[in-house]
């Protein structure tokens, strides 16, 4: 499993969970997998920003997952032959409570920012595989999960407590 480090930061009567990721902590294999159809996938940024982040709610075909606040799920964007990858595995945090859908079934949302990068030796831009691949997606599309990774972050007993959660990542 994928155990990345978790601080809680006291700073004042504010308590932040953070929890921070590193390359190395991702697992070599993906374990097992699931479908998730899309329900919803809207930009959460104004038109007029430079920056795209999207907010994504999935529908989890698989009745006993379970999920929550702080934990984060596995995606497999297709990969490319040419760079020798049959799918391309990123980590996204859960961003909101989870819930169950009409049909029952879990339903999760991440937030996910469309990114590109710039190829340092030809200077060509290229759009990134995993983040492209979901914020292109509709309603009704289907996608391959894996996850959830992590324990949730642990909750003061004091139920007024402030708190700022900050997830492990939008890709």
């Amino acid at each position: 499993y994928f155990n990345p480090l978790k601080q809680l930061l006291n700073i004042g009567d504010v308590i932040i969970a953070v929890t921070v990721t590193g390359t190395q902590d991702v697992p070599t294999g993906v374990g097992d997998t699931t479908l998730a159809t899309v329900v919803s996938n809207e930009r959460i940024t104004s038109s007029e920003s430079s920056e795209e982040i999207r907010e994504i709610e999935l529908e989890i075909d698989w009745p006993a997952f379970e999920s929550d606040l702080g934990q984060t799920i596995g995606v497999l964007a297709p990969g490319s032959r040419e760079f020798g990858k049959e799918h391309h595995f990123r980590l996204y945090s859960v961003a909101d409570l989870p819930a169950r859908g009409e049909s029952g079934l879990p339903r999760i949302r991440i937030c996910v920012r469309r990114c590109n990068y710039i190829d340092e030796y030809s200077g060509e831009e290229y759009p990134g595989v995993a983040s492209n691949f979901l914020c292109d997606l509709a309603s009704g599309d289907h996608l391959t999960v894996t996850g959830p990774y992590e324990a949730a972050f642990e909750l003061p007993d004091e139920p007024d407590t402030t708190l700022i959660l900050i997830g492990a990542g939008t890709g």
